[in-house]
């Protein structure tokens, strides 16, 4: 335990804390072991209840010590000191009354050497407090007076003299201790004493550390946040020392500086006038100079630098510090200052400053060759006197007059005859300008030949008043707004919808004309397009007795900034009730086809679950018949089982062509276009429809795609190739070709599947992918519905693809599909899964929950195939659920659509039960579109299968779950 360092009263303190905290386990420990050794010695004697009570008490004392001690150790310094100080004492308290109680319960069955023993063992429990609780003598007090002393009273008073004896050898004995303990409290004293002494040697010598610390790292502050550069180098010109503001002066790191000489970084002028200014260092004058520093990228530094001499503790020079300064600014500053003398007298105007005395501080050429009058004759002398009142006349001294007392530009126009040039119009404008920093008060002049600007603008006004009647004639609805949102402008057709005439527009603000939440639209409109956004919306204007609803598309812009500041703001309306009638329509429309989409797709759904239903019961069975190894069938029998579950896979996949149909239709088929490799997929479909080709001896010819991959969904673009093949196989004559190949085009690569088929009549190639058209092959006896290309065509689409064909009669098709070309993916290095047996697995129990019959008939029959696997079923939820709780299974099978409760709810209350939240459960469902297999995935279904079920695929899932059950448990 830790306490606070506060002198040594609050050291002593921690100190004490921390031994009760340390002596309490072997204290408690000796004291329990004692208890036990003197209850033995005393059970013939004393009454078995007096020593049952007594270990009581003394395990509760000894048991509220060690409560002491664990809260300490967790509270810590969160409780104060002397708390757990008079805890800890308390505890000692209670511990010497427990065997105050044995003392006096005991007595008056003791003889003499038993009541000699008795005070020996209290004796040594005293003598041990008082040793153990050497740092704190309170604490051994408060156990060994009310533990020792009563106890030797009474037995002095009723013993002999041998008691007597033994009584007084215990006196001497706790004398003796108590002397002990007071030399252990001397030494524990001592060493707190030293511990805090040292710590305060430690704590100011730590102190002195960190002012010193503090000190250098405010001057290596200094050093690094400064922007004046500090650079120290020796007698020899060599650096020695340098900050990082001089590091970014050089353009070179720290590291590339040190040790160089200072001459590396100037060039051939600035390298003489460091020669020299080193020279004054070494012979021990300060100074100060400028010279230009040439950095690594050829840019230069125009530099002060004040340089000062160092000296060692002997008086010899040792070196020099200079502090540079970057002043290239200034430099530039002064060079700009010429730059604009020289540019206002390039200006091709007169220019003209005048102080506040009305005489002329400048002027530049051109109002030099303008006056005729030379510079020197004008600069200092009033501007009436250079002038004359012919030039200078009442109009012009009073803007004058006014630009020095308003601080604002005046501008004046005059019309003067020119010799040569004819009647002009001229314009001064005087600029007032105050230097506060150097009081300096003058007003700029220039004057501007501005007879062109004035014609121009003549033909200005004259192209707005055009302007104003196109305006009036534009199909639309316009306005103009200034800064204030008053308008300054409606044309016709927007102040009809308004309902007010123009003239009751312009010129009121637009609150007045919108009202007050249309007005709080607009302006945060306006406010929009002054920020540089396009702004569009949409206004309803309701209809009237002169005209019908108009809904507008209103666009603001922003005008360009006037000469004096102001701006405008225009709106422009284009009528859009028209198009959003028929945009309503549209979404009528759609809103219709999306609910009829539903409606089929619900139909579908629907359907296929009513279907695969009876065909579980069909598929199943037929492939129990099929694989009975018990009573295998007879060669004709075999057939027509086989031909029975073909024709149910056919329905089957006729089924899922109309859902895949269904759901592209609707815009709910998703693809995840990865990556494929053309060379294992082309191989497994053409292992897949080998099966299909041998009846009719068609050559499935070796895939010829190369390397190649391409960009599609894996599964879906099987699909499509398993579609082709198919085709090509069932469509061609009897011994044909079928062959698959890919190349490369561009950035595609295209895909064929050739047939020696009849071929298709180009009249016919128009309908060939349309749903459910079959171009006369639906009386050729071909299994087919028509499904098939116009499923793949959309499944080529959703991938970004095209597919296509090319045909002629009596030669075969080949039918194509371009897909984007992608990079081969990574080789796979996942090894292959090999399930294992259930052999050495004890019987497992799996529960079936399933309402219909055959269901349960079937998958009796199939799980008979697995030896060590016993079936239980149940035809209702709340049974299979009763079953479950009271038998738990290996292995729950759970149909999802069931009368009264669902899968979802039955698989719920199963995770909400303790016994059962742990039973794998496995969906057995004719609900097979991918949604419904996704939402049982989501609710925590083990597995999904879809009925009709698969018998390889039902044992394979069985026994991989009643597998990880076996080894979970």
């Amino acid at each position: 335990m830790q306490a606070p360092v506060a002198g040594l009263e609050a050291e002593l303190d921690a100190a004490r804390l921390r031994l009760h905290h340390d002596a309490t386990p072997s204290s408690v420990a000796a004291a329990a072991l004692a208890g036990l050794v003197l209850a033995m010695l005393l059970r013939p004697t004393v009454p078995a209840d007096v020593l049952v009570g007594w270990l009581a008490a003394l395990a509760a004392a000894l048991l509220l010590r060690m409560l002491v001690r664990r809260a300490h150790g967790l509270a810590g310094d969160a409780v104060p000191a002397s708390t757990w100080m008079f805890r800890y004492r308390a505890g000692f308290l209670i511990h010497g009354l427990v065997w105050l109680m044995l003392g006096l319960a005991a007595a008056e069955h003791l003889d003499t050497s038993q009541a000699g023993l008795v005070m020996i063992v209290f004796a040594a429990m005293s003598g041990g407090a008082l040793v153990t609780s050497a740092f704190d003598r309170l604490a051994g007090a408060l156990f060994a007076l009310p533990a020792l002393v009563p106890v030797l009273l009474r037995l002095l008073a009723g013993g002999g003299p041998a008691v007597r004896g033994v009584a007084a050898a215990i006196a001497i004995f706790m004398v003796v201790m108590l002397i002990v303990v007071g030399r252990q409290k001397r030494a524990v004293f001592d060493m707190v004493r030293a511990q805090l002494a040292e710590r305060t040697r430690a704590s100011d010598a730590e102190q002195a550390r960190r002012e010193l610390a503090d000190q250098t790292e405010l001057q290596r502050q200094l050093l690094r946040t400064t922007s004046q550069g500090y650079w120290f180098i020796d007698t020899e010109g060599r650096t020695t020392d340098l900050n990082a503001a001089m590091c970014k002066l050089l353009g070179h790191p720290r590291e590339a500086v040190i040790g160089r000489a200072a001459r590396d970084f100037f060039d051939d002028e600035g390298r003489a006038v460091l020669d020299r200014e080193l020279q004054r260092r070494r012979s021990g004058a300060a100074g100060a100079y400028e010279v230009d520093i040439v950095r690594p990228d050829g840019s230069r530094v125009h530099c002060l630098n004040n340089a000062t001499p160092l000296f060692g503790s002997d008086g010899r020079s040792v070196g020099s510090v200079g502090l540079w300064t970057d002043i290239t600014a200034q430099k530039l500053a002064e060079q700009w200052l010429r730059t604009h003398e020289w540019l206002v007298n390039a200006v091709t105007d007169p220019v003209s400053v005048i102080g506040g005395d009305r005489a002329y501080l400048m002027v530049n050429d051109a109002w030099c060759q303008a006056t005729g009058l030379a510079r020197e004759a004008v600069v200092g002398r009033p501007v009436a006197q250079v002038l004359g009142p012919g030039r200078f006349n009442p109009e012009h001294a009073q803007a004058l007059d006014e630009a020095f007392a308003t601080r604002t530009e005046r501008r004046v126009l005059s019309r003067v005859h020119m010799q040569g040039r004819g009647e002009r119009l001229l314009e001064s404008i005087y600029y007032p300008h105050l230097d506060v920093a150097s009081g300096v008060n003058c007003v700029g002049a220039l004057s501007r030949d501005i007879t062109v600007e004035e014609r121009a603008m003549q033909l200005l006004q004259a192209s707005e008043t055009e302007q104003r009647a196109l305006l009036e004639a534009f199909p639309g609805f316009i306005a103009a707004v200034n800064a204030e949102h008053r308008y300054t402008y409606v044309n016709s057709r927007l102040s009809a919808a308004l309902g007010r005439p123009a003239h009751d527009i312009v010129g009121r603000h637009a609150r007045d004309v919108l009202g007050e939440a249309a007005y709080t639209l607009v302006a945060s409109e306006v406010e929009l397009a002054r920020r540089g956004e396009t702004v569009r919306s949409e206004r309803s204007y309701p209809a009237t007795a002169d005209r019908p609803q108009i809904d507008l598309e209103v666009s603001h812009v922003a005008g360009p900034l006037a000469a004096d500041g102001t701006q405008r703001f225009y709106v422009f309306g284009v009528d859009i009730t028209s198009r959003n009638q028929a945009l309503a329509a549209l979404t009528a429309a759609r809103d219709e086809a999306e609910r009829a989409n539903r409606t089929k797709s619900q139909f579908l759904a629907q359907m296929s679950h009513e279907l695969r239903t009876p065909m579980n019961a069909i598929v199943g069975f037929g492939q129990l018949l099929e694989n009975d190894p018990q009573q295998p069938l007879a060669a004709h029998q075999r057939r027509y089982v086989q031909e029975m579950l073909r024709a149910a896979s056919h329905l089957l996949g006729l089924m899922n062509e109309l859902l895949d149909l269904g759901r592209i239709e609707a815009g709910h088929l998703t693809v995840d276009v990865l990556s494929v490799p053309l060379a294992g997929l082309a191989d497994e479909c053409l292992a897949l429809v080998r099966p299909l080709a041998q009846p009719r001896r068609v050559v499935l010819h070796p895939a010829s795609v190369g390397d190649l991959a391409v960009a599609a969904d894996p599964t879906r673009l099987r699909q499509v190739l398993l579609n082709l093949l198919g085709n090509a196989v069932k469509y061609n004559r009897v011994g044909g070709e079928v062959r698959l190949a890919a190349r490369r085009e561009g950035a595609e690569v295209l895909l064929s599947v050739h047939d020696t088929g009849p071929g298709i009549a180009a009249r016919d190639l128009d309908r060939l992918f349309q749903p459910f058209e079959r171009i006369g092959a639906e009386h050729s006896g071909i299994e087919g519905a028509g499904i098939g290309l116009a499923l793949s065509q959309r499944l080529v689409h959703a991938m970004g693809g095209r597919i296509g064909v090319n045909s002629e009669p009596g030669r075969g098709s080949m039918f194509w599909v371009a897909l984007p070309v992608a990079e081969p993916p990574l080789p796979s290095t996942v090894p292959a899964v090999v399930l294992p047996s259930l052999d050495g697995v004890a019987r497992s129990s799996v529960l079936y929950i399933e309402d219909n019959p055959v269901n349960v008939a079937l998958m009796e029959a199939m799980l008979a195939r697995l030896p060590g696997v016993a079936l239980r079923c149940a035809a209702l939820p709340l049974d299979g659920l009763r079953m479950a709780a009271e038998s738990p299974p290996a292995l729950i099978l759970l149909d999802i659509q069931m009368p009264g409760m669902d899968g979802f709810e039955v698989l719920a209350r199963l995770r909400s039960r303790r016994t059962t939240a742990h039973i794998p459960v496995v969906a057995v469902s004719a609900n097979a579109l991918p949604g419904d297999v996704e939402a049982a995935t989501k609710a925590g279904f083990a597995a999904y299968l879809t009925k009709p079920l698969g018998l390889e695929e039902l044992l394979l899932t069985v026994q991989r779950m009643l597998r990880e059950s076996a080894a979970g448990s």
